[in-house]
């Protein structure tokens, strides 16, 4: 006689497809919105799901959030290397805007071009260049008052 397998429905373990079923969508969408691309936000997903199954193999099914696994993708992503990513400086065909950037040192440059450009925020950019936000709040500052005195303003 065979023997059927027992199926039971998920208990209080913690399993990855649970958390892919629940949480992938919304996960997908906010990983996307940070790097904006898709075949990389896939794969950041994966890397995501993975770690969290191996470092919270403990935690039951009422204990899984979203807010506390989006807490915990928005630290791998951070520890993700941005800098190949997302700081880089855009160089636009305007001469006075080049000019203006010229005269800037490399951290201001990427500052300013990072938060008018990209429309980046301070908070983001002082967990991606490793600065408190005070300093990229001043590095901002005195970006601004070089391009204005540079312009007679």
């Amino acid at each position: 006689m065979l023997k059927a397998a027992k199926q039971t429905a998920y208990e209080n373990s913690i399993d990855i497809r649970w958390i892919y079923t629940k949480y992938g969508a919304m996960l997908l969408g906010y990983i996307q919105g940070i790097l904006k691309h898709q075949p990389s936000a896939e794969k950041q997903l994966i890397k995501v799901l993975s770690s969290y199954i191996s470092n919270h193999s403990n935690l039951t099914t009422e204990k899984v959030t979203w807010l506390h696994l989006r807490q915990y993708t928005q630290q791998q992503l951070l520890a993700f290397e941005f800098k190949s990513l997302d700081i880089q400086p855009q160089h636009n065909s305007n001469k006075q805007d080049d000019s203006s950037l010229s005269l800037l040192t490399e951290t201001e440059r990427n500052i300013f071009s990072e938060i008018y450009y990209h429309g980046k925020t301070a908070t983001y950019l002082s967990g991606v260049l490793n600065l408190s936000e005070n300093e990229i709040r001043s590095q901002l500052k005195s970006s601004l008052d070089k391009i204005r005195n540079a312009h007679g303003n």
